[in-house]
Formats: structure tokens, C-alpha cells, sequence
């Protein structure tokens, strides 16, 4: 045996040891299992908030629902008290950086060997193959009709020192100088990248921002802010105490609202959780048929949609149950006109120039 495995094996005899979940039955005590990738930087229970012995995990490359994955879901949920799914990929996967045949011939190039006559199960389209994975989930005719599924992809927006940037990409290298994630520099090396240059010479040396820095001039000229909390990988109940604390800290005595929102339910939660003095906003970028349950569950008091999804009727039904109703990304004047002579209440731009408050 290969003398790597030595200090993988002394390490298990220390866990042994000193191993105190003795108590644990092997059933899934939350009633949750989470199909998830197998890249090593995604900590499953700890993105759920959860501890060992609450969720069934099942890993594999992309997050996929294979064969296999419903084999064990059929276990799952009739004798290990799986009650519902959480179908979990994530960005920055490199199941959907590439075709299946750019992999198979990545896997040739290295080893020399063929792989072709099996699937690797790549994607191009992240969102479209999470819908299609939880299709099939719901659907299986061996699993129990009342199982509920969900999905989720998670997103970048920490550095490695926990300081919450303004940063729209998980990795560093369209919008900056640098290069990689964004998650593995620390605020002081994140501050010298170039992030103006790609968009325009105007910009050359625009550096990224924190968020203490944006909110102090806010603060200054009394504008309101909406911050989108955006999580790394594997951490959104983190990143989203993190930011709500640093936003509640760093907005404390202002006269004008702090909106918090997000596309993550569970980042909102934690928010709530750790500021629930500050108001919250769930993002969706599409109509789901549960949309006013999903923001009650987190005490929102707005719903930001995708603009492509509204119309009259549903602005009048949000407002009607209480919430404010923002759309986003609205770059055209008719079109934002429009929105406005519906009743949404705020408009999310990219041309401010062309758009005036």
C-alpha cells in the first residue's frame, strides 16, 4: 500500500477515537438529501446549515440525476426518512466549462486514454439542466408522489478573508486584471486588480469596491441601497450572516432604508437570522407558482422578478398581499415607462444614462 495513504489512515484511527455521533441512526434526521457535485471545495451540510446525520449526501461531477442517484433516492426516501431533495450544482464546474467531447479528449490528452464510449454528462446550460434533473426526480414513478424536489445554483461574492466585495462573476478574470476566483484572495490583494480597464479607458484603475466603502457613500449623499448578497461556494448561510451583519453595522442610525436581496433562500434566511431589523427582498428569475409562500417563509418585504415575467395582474397581487414589487434588468425607456405605469416600485438599470430617477 502506497505510504500516501499512512497519514489518511492515522488521522482516521484519531477520528475513531475520538468519534462522539455514536448515537446517530444512519436515517436522515432533517428528512433531506442533497444531490450534489463532487468538487471539493462544496461543503453540503454546511451550506444547509445542517450537522451530521441530518441529510443524505450523494456526489457526483455536475450534480447530476443518473440512474444511480434515483437508485438511492428509492432507499432514501422509503427507509432513511428522505422527505424531500435538494438538487445542488454549482458555478465554475468544470462539467459545464466544456463539450463532452473537449473533456474526452482533456482526459486523452493526460492519460492517454479513450474515454468516448461512455457519457461524461457535461452541460451548457446550467439552469436548464437543474430544471430537467428535478423533472426527473419529481417524476419517477418509484419515488413517492408527495417528495418535494428543489434546485439550486450557488454563487461567488467573498474573499478569503471574509470581507464582502461588490463583484458580479465568481472567477476574476472578464471583469479584472487578475485571474481565478475571486474567493482565494484576501481583501488586500483584491484591492490592487485593475477592474475598470475592461469596460473602458475612463475606468483604467478602477478598483473593485467593498461594501463598507460603497455604503459610506451612499451614506453621504443619503441614497437608498439594495444589496444583493451573492454567496461563495458552499457558503451561503455564511455569507449571508456575514453581509447582513456587516450591513446592519455599517448602516446603523441611517434615516433611508437598507434593502437586502438575494436569489438564495437560504442566504436570506441566515440574513434574517443576523439582521432581522433590516428589510429583504427575494430575487426570482422566473414565476414560480409558490412565489408569495417563498417570500412569507422569509418575511420579505419586496419580491425583485425578472422583468421579462411580470405583467399588471401580478404586480397588483404582490402589492395586494404587502410587498413592494422591484424588476430587473430594465435598459430600455418604453419599456421601463411601462413597468412604472403598472405600479412596480423600483427599476433595476444598467443605463443610467439613459434612465433618470
Amino acid at each position: 500500500m502506497s505510504a500516501d495513504f499512512d497519514a489518511i489512515f492515522t488521522a482516521n484511527g484519531e477520528y475513531a477515537q475520538a468519534y462522539k455521533s455514536s448515537e446517530l441512526t444512519g436515517r436522515a434526521a432533517q428528512g433531506l438529501a442533497i444531490v450534489t457535485c463532487m468538487d471539493s471545495r462544496i461543503d453540503p451540510l454546511r451550506v444547509v446549515g445542517m450537522k451530521a446525520g441530518d441529510a443524505k449526501i450523494l456526489r457526483n461531477a455536475g450534480a447530476r440525476v443518473t440512474d444511480d442517484v434515483l437508485r438511492t433516492l428509492i432507499l432514501a426516501t422509503y427507509l432513511l426518512n428522505v422527505k424531500r431533495v435538494l438538487v445542488m450544482p454549482h458555478t465554475d464546474c468544470r462539467m459545464a466549462s466544456g463539450t463532452e467531447e473537449q473533456v474526452h479528449q482533456a482526459i486523452f490528452d493526460a492519460s492517454g486514454v479513450d474515454t468516448r464510449s461512455i457519457e461524461i454528462r457535461t452541460v451548457t446550460d446550467q439552469k436548464a439542466a437543474l430544471e430537467k434533473d428535478v423533472v426527473r426526480i419529481k417524476t419517477y414513478p418509484l419515488l413517492p408522489k408527495d417528495l418535494e424536489v428543489v434546485g439550486a445554483i450557488f454563487d461567488v461574492k467573498l474573499s478569503a478573508d471574509d470581507l464582502p466585495v461588490l463583484m458580479h462573476d465568481a472567477s476574476l478574470d472578464r471583469t479584472t486584471n487578475g485571474s481565478g476566483p475571486l474567493r482565494q484572495l484576501v481583501w488586500a490583494q483584491l484591492v490592487k486588480l485593475d477592474a475598470g480597464a475592461w469596460h473602458s479607458q475612463a475606468f483604467v484603475g478602477e478598483a473593485i469596491p467593498s461594501l463598507d466603502q460603497v455604503l459610506s457613500y451612499l451614506q453621504a449623499r443619503a441614497m437608498l441601497a439594495n444589496v444583493e448578497i451573492k454567496p461563495s461556494p458552499g457558503l451561503e448561510t455564511h455569507s449571508g450572516g456575514l453581509i447582513a451583519r456587516a450591513c446592519a453595522s455599517l448602516w446603523a442610525n441611517q434615516k433611508v432604508d437598507l434593502l437586502l436581496s438575494s436569489f438564495s433562500e437560504p442566504a436570506l434566511h441566515a440574513a434574517r437570522i443576523a439582521a432581522p431589523q433590516l428589510p429583504r427582498a427575494l430575487l426570482m428569475d422566473r414565476l414560480f407558482p409558490d412565489w408569495l409562500a417563498r417570500c412569507k417563509r422569509l418575511d420579505c418585504v419586496a419580491v425583485d422578478w425578472n422583468e421579462r415575467v411580470v405583467n399588471a395582474a401580478l404586480i397588483r397581487d404582490a402589492h395586494a398581499a404587502g410587498l413592494r414589487v422591484l424588476v430587473y434588468t430594465v435598459n430600455d425607456v418604453d419599456r421601463a415607462q411601462q413597468l412604472l405605469a403598472w405600479g412596480v416600485d423600483s427599476v433595476i438599470t444598467d443605463a443610467v444614462d439613459r434612465l433618470k430617477p
